[in-house]
């Protein structure tokens, strides 16, 4: 089993839209399977949702072709998933932190500050946050 991970929406849109360069490590990862990326179907509604927005232009149908090959690269989360007792206070990112945790050991990356403030919180029930740019 590879080392899990939960990607916060601005961080997939680095990884799939802008392709920067400071994510490399999770492109590689993504690419050749070392890493086991995983979605809840919120997550998955909040990527669409987001994708979809008129700065992106991107179509209906690619927006669909994205979640498709998503859907494909990463295992999915169908069963509840409890609130954690470890609260952000943007309740936009909860479902990140949620699933990060009953996914532990985790590695949660997200470049929203209310969420990288959690790490040592998050450390306790063996989440660890970053940024991205880090390996």
């Amino acid at each position: 089993m590879n080392p899990r991970v939960v990607l916060d929406t601005n961080i997939l849109l680095d990884l799939l839209y802008f392709k920067d360069q400071r994510v490399t490590d999770l492109q590689y990862a993504l690419q050749n399977k070392t890493l086991d990326f995983w979605v809840s179907p919120p997550i998955l509604a909040e990527y669409h949702s987001v994708l979809l927005r008129p700065q992106f232009q991107l179509s209906p149908e690619h927006v669909h072709e994205i979640i498709h090959q998503i859907q494909q690269a990463f295992y999915l989360q169908e069963s509840y998933i409890p609130t954690s007792t470890i609260r952000c206070s943007d309740p936009d990112d909860q479902m990140f932190i949620d699933l990060a945790i009953i996914k532990a050991p985790c590695r949660l990356v997200s470049k929203d500050k209310q969420v990288l403030l959690l790490n040592k919180k998050l450390l306790t029930q063996a989440v660890s946050v970053d940024n991205g740019s880090q390996k």
